[in-house]
């Protein structure tokens, strides 16, 4: 399954999705991006969350190029596996 999380709370809500998951299904392979509670539950994570992790529209505009390979890279994985489920909380 692959999860995308960009907010503190959804990391949460999230780690703890994955965890009753795991408990029903122990064979998940979990990919994507969160934070660490994410993480502690299995996630393999494409990158680093501060790499998404920007405010204001300066930052985003300085930041873009770097967003939009992110996001480039995130589908790039998530559609090359025919086998998985996408999640996305913000």
């Amino acid at each position: 399954m692959a999860l995308l999380q960009v907010k503190p709370l959804a990391m949460l809500l999230g780690g703890d999705f994955m965890a009753k998951m795991n408990a029903l299904h122990p064979n998940v392979r979990w990919v994507g991006v969160g934070g660490d509670a994410m993480k502690k539950a299995g996630l393999t994570s494409l990158f680093d969350i501060k790499r998404l992790s920007v405010m204001g529209l300066v930052e985003v505009v300085k930041h873009l190029p770097d967003l939009l390979l992110a996001t480039k890279e995130i589908f790039r994985c998530v559609f090359a596996d025919t086998t998985l489920i996408f999640f996305c909380w913000y």
